[in-house]
């Protein structure tokens, strides 16, 4: 049996990836814009990721009319593996 030389182990690194939690029941939307289609109900506890294992997520700011701006961000859903827009005030990161 031969053994490892310690010159020869190389540290592993795993980025973490970071983990975000719906805090107000919401949806998943196909766009970013004020009239898309909702695609699935996101209810509080739900978690997601960014897409494509990004660090932050993409996000657009999105004219609501009346001079209202709602912020989503293009995130996956950990549980279904679906992609889509949430508002960014419903959710927070846990990790």
């Amino acid at each position: 049996m031969t053994g490892l030389n310690p010159s020869e182990i190389k540290p592993t690194y795993t980025p973490s990836i970071p983990i975000y939690e719906i805090v107000k029941d919401t949806g998943l939307y196909e766009t970013a814009s004020a009239d898309s289609e909702m695609q699935a109900v996101l209810l509080v506890g739900h978690r997601l990721t960014p897409r494509n294992g990004e660090a932050e997520p993409t996000c657009k700011d999105v004219d609501a009319g009346g001079g209202m701006i709602i912020t989503s961000c293009y995130m996956e859903s950990l549980s279904t593996g679906r992609s889509g827009w949430v508002i960014r005030k419903w959710m927070t990161r846990i990790q």
